[in-house]
């Protein structure tokens, strides 16, 4: 049972975060939404996966174009539609928490996964104007992005708080 409690933190960070952004992040508009469609016209169809076109076996993901945890890189995503697209299980697993517009040029490297490919061109170039266009809207501010990363430090005290406990913790006397 030893660090049960802190194999978790990465999990109870990112709801810190989708929390946080949810409340607190730049709201996303209808007019948002109908000009996110101008951008990328009909490169977006439902059961394709939007990054990499193919057609999506079984449920496809709901994926954060920019992820909600990448703490290395002090990236938050938003919690709202803006940020939202489909995914296939390959892209949703090769992107993970990347840059993704690095991951779509291919400077993430990743492990055996279906790198990006089709319609790459094109892809690029709409979800970089997409980006340049709401990355005020997609991404955590500075001053977000430092009360997230206070509020996760706070987090990871009470999670050594709680593996101290349970590791101290006397099953023979709550029987």
């Amino acid at each position: 049972m030893g660090g049960a409690v802190l194999q978790r933190i990465g999990s109870t960070k990112n709801a810190i975060t989708k929390d946080i952004m949810a409340q607190y992040g730049k709201k996303w508009t209808d007019s948002d939404e109908e000009r996110k469609k101008e951008i990328f016209g009909d490169l977006l169809q439902e059961g394709l996966c939007d990054y990499c076109g193919c057609q999506i076996k079984g449920r496809p993901a709901k994926e954060h174009f920019i992820p909600t945890n990448n703490s290395k890189s002090h990236l938050y995503g938003a919690e709202h539609s803006g940020n939202f697209f489909t995914s296939c299980r390959n892209c949703n697993h090769s992107k993970h928490n990347h840059n993704p517009l690095e991951w779509m040029r291919g400077k993430i490297k990743t492990k055996n996964k279906k790198p990006y490919t089709y319609n790459k061109e094109e892809r690029l170039e709409k979800f970089q104007k997409f980006y340049d266009e709401f990355s005020c809207k997609l991404k955590a501010t500075p001053k977000l992005v430092q009360f997230i990363e206070e509020m996760h430090k706070k987090a990871e005290k009470k999670h050594a708080q709680l593996n101290k406990l349970i590791l101290n913790h006397d099953p023979k006397r709550t029987n």
